[in-house]
């Protein structure tokens, strides 16, 4: 059959079926669980702490809004991520956490409300919700806990006296993402046949076969295809604010040193 033929169903989102024993609600972060990338909205902060540059801000927002056309391979998204590690080399550990506190409100705000929906009602039906990002641990796990998620799976950074090395620890995404899941999995009793799954990205399609109820939330264009030949849903998650591609651009513009004040 080709893929013309192909009908996804697409849902609001709101709501999740019967109850799954056993099971958890595993939720990626970026553009899933909130609108935007958490380390991007943070950047802005980066720079003003002296952490990042402007050119490193722009180059990794122009990237991101090719992500958001048209979606990126694991192989884009491993070398963004290495030039990311290697961009933190020397950061103090308790400074980048310090800022994270500091902004957790805002990064907060960019939660779907749709996603949080879904999030409580599998947490109403005794599933606990849990995120798994390729971000990194030490942005995940306090902004889980204040969306109300019960557990985070996350890449992690080296760490030598105090200080971020610039080297990767684990780096979750494709496969590693996938291989994370199940070992989490196993070691909380949580069955993953009865288990849910919702992302954005088609490098997280091993993801979405890990589990016995995978979402297409918002899907790139390689994801939306998967959606169609697994008959997958296809959640839409949509929030009040700009739309995707402009509000990362006026993230870039929030950050621009020469942007006259309001």
């Amino acid at each position: 059959m080709g893929g013309a033929g192909l009908q996804m169903p697409v849902e609001s989102g709101r709501t999740v079926g019967e109850p799954s024993p056993g099971g958890a609600a595993f939720f990626d972060l970026d553009r899933t669980l909130i609108r935007r990338s958490s380390m991007l909205a943070l950047a802005p902060t980066l720079r003003r702490h002296g952490l990042i540059g402007w050119r490193s801000l722009a180059r990794a927002t122009m990237w991101h809004a090719v992500y958001l056309v048209r979606g990126v391979s694991s192989r884009e998204l491993a070398n963004v991520a290495g030039q990311t590690f290697r961009l933190m080399q020397g950061w103090p550990v308790e400074e980048f956490r310090g800022l994270i506190a500091e902004q957790i409100e805002p990064l907060a705000a960019l939660a779907f409300p749709d996603a949080i929906s879904r999030m409580r009602e599998h947490q109403s039906r005794g599933e606990p919700a849990i995120v798994v990002s390729a971000s990194l641990i030490d942005l995940v796990e306090p902004l889980a806990e204040r969306l109300g998620l019960d557990g985070a799976i996350a890449s992690r950074a080296a760490i030598r006296d105090g200080r971020y090395t610039g080297e990767v620890e684990t780096f979750l995404h494709g496969p590693a993402k996938s291989a994370a899941v199940r070992s989490y999995a196993a070691e909380h009793a949580i069955d993953l046949t009865a288990s849910s799954a919702y992302t954005d990205s088609r490098s997280d399609i091993e993801l979405l076969q890990t589990v016995g109820h995978p979402y297409a939330v918002n899907p790139d264009r390689a994801l939306a295809k998967a959606a169609g030949a697994n008959h997958w849903p296809v959640l839409r998650f949509t929030s009040g604010g700009l739309p995707l591609v402009e509000a990362e651009a006026e993230l870039l513009l929030d950050a621009h040193p020469d942007r006259p004040a309001h």
